[in-house]
């Protein structure tokens, strides 16, 4: 934990696993929000089913962070991955499973929801696409914000393109998901990974294609924004690195808040250096205002 004291950035505290073990991946995916922060461990073993995965939750008081709960999911299998995708809000975590089997579905995945009340965690639901088969790796990654969540499946397969992705809309109501919409790629191809990375805010969903071909650069990558309006969503941007090149994998990390989009690119080289890596910020202008045209003088009565 780092924390900011007149504008200072230090080391707090390092937070462990009570129970932690070998190839656990601790710190695989994280999430804060207000007083608590969520771990997760994708690589756990559980009940000696190795890397069944678990998620850890710790709060913080007087500045000091402490474990409180392990979160697993109650239909847990070997090697479900659960975990390698996270996202908290208010009393809600969702934690992606994206190996898990749904039926004879192998490596569907799937999502599990936690809410809290009185200070405990427990699970209350898991999501799926309705249209889900084998190897999608629904829940490879999450994002939640207000009542919708989004949900990315990188290896669906899109009109016979194997790889293409999808992405999975749901929205709560009276403490239940559904899922309400998917989501593709109007250029989508095969193993584009669409889906691979996912963010949202409000009406606002930005995904992640980070194997995708621009012109002849194979896995230069791209990002897609869609927005909601009434329930509907649409694509209305992509976007690609103006100095893109093969293998980038532009997209593999993104975030946006309001008008401000930032996109990782981790492969990229910088003078000289391979797989330096770096970071494109993107953000939309206000349309300008039109300028209010004067009022014609009154012309002269005639006599």
């Amino acid at each position: 934990m780092f924390i900011n004291s007149n504008n200072n950035w230090s080391e707090s505290q390092k937070l462990t696993a009570n129970d932690g073990g070998l190839f656990d991946n601790f710190g695989a995916a994280v999430a804060l929000d207000g007083e608590t922060l969520v771990v997760a461990a994708n690589g756990a073993t559980v009940g000696g089913n190795p890397a069944q995965g678990a998620v850890y939750v710790f709060t913080e008081s007087n500045g000091n962070w402490t474990q409180m709960q392990k979160l697993t999911a109650d239909d847990g299998t070997a090697y479900d991955n659960f975990g390698l995708s996270l996202a908290l809000q208010g009393s809600t975590i969702l934690v992606g499973s994206p190996h898990a089997s749904v039926g004879d579905n192998q490596v569907q995945g799937a999502v599990y929801v936690f809410t809290q009340s009185n200070g405990n965690w427990t699970q209350t639901q898991k999501l799926t696409a309705s249209d889900g088969a084998a190897n999608d790796s629904f829940g490879q990654s999450v994002a939640i914000s207000d009542s919708t969540a989004l949900v990315g499946a990188y290896n669906a397969s899109v009109n016979g393109h194997s790889g293409q992705g999808a992405a999975y809309i749901f929205t709560t109501s009276n403490g239940s998901w559904s899922g309400t919409e998917k989501l593709t790629a109007s250029d989508g191809a095969a193993n584009a990974n669409f889906g691979n990375a996912v963010a949202l805010d409000s009406t606002r969903a930005l995904i992640g294609a980070d194997v995708s071909t621009v012109g002849n650069n194979t896995s230069q990558g791209k990002a897609y924004l869609f927005e909601g309006l009434n329930g509907n969503w649409s694509q209305s941007a992509t976007f690609v690195a103006s100095d893109g090149a093969t293998d980038d994998f532009f997209g593999a990390a993104l975030t946006l808040d309001g008008p401000t989009l930032l996109i990782s690119t981790p492969h990229t080289t910088i003078n000289g250096n391979t797989y330096q890596g770096a970071a494109y910020f993107y953000t939309q202008r206000t349309a300008p205002s039109p300028r209010p045209r004067p009022t014609p003088a009154p012309r002269p009565t005639p006599r």
